[in-house]
């Protein structure tokens, strides 16, 4: 893949893909440590407050702001479901808490199996 986009030369020692003009592609998702688009973090604040159900994935909501977007939804007697490996502050307030996706998966298709959902 190197050698076809021109070299190490030319992408950047480590690797980086770069689009035509040079510039690094960078997904569409916020890395640690990056600020959050406000308007982007100002919709999800106000969804939060308007969903009946929220899952949330893979994060110790330790982080703020991110960390308080359950927050809203709890409040207005939404339900909180956590799929997260460790954990979380807001486990006691969640429906549930699952250790990774394979576990909240089983659990969605038993509901399924048994009617419920």
């Amino acid at each position: 893949m190197v050698a076809a986009n021109g070299g190490a030369e030319r992408l950047g020692d480590p690797y980086v893909p770069r689009c035509g003009c040079g510039g690094a592609f960078k997904p569409d998702i916020t890395f640690f440590g990056e600020a959050l688009p406000e308007e982007a973090f100002m919709n999800a604040q106000a969804l939060a407050g308007k969903a009946d159900v929220m899952l949330v994935l893979g994060t110790s909501l330790t982080v703020y702001p991110a960390a308080g977007l359950p927050q809203p939804t709890l409040r207005r007697g939404g339900k909180v479901f956590i799929v997260n490996a460790q954990p979380t502050p807001l486990d006691d307030y969640a429906v549930a808490r699952y250790p990774d996706l394979k576990a909240f998966a089983d659990a969605v298709q038993e509901l399924v199996q048994r009617g419920v959902a």
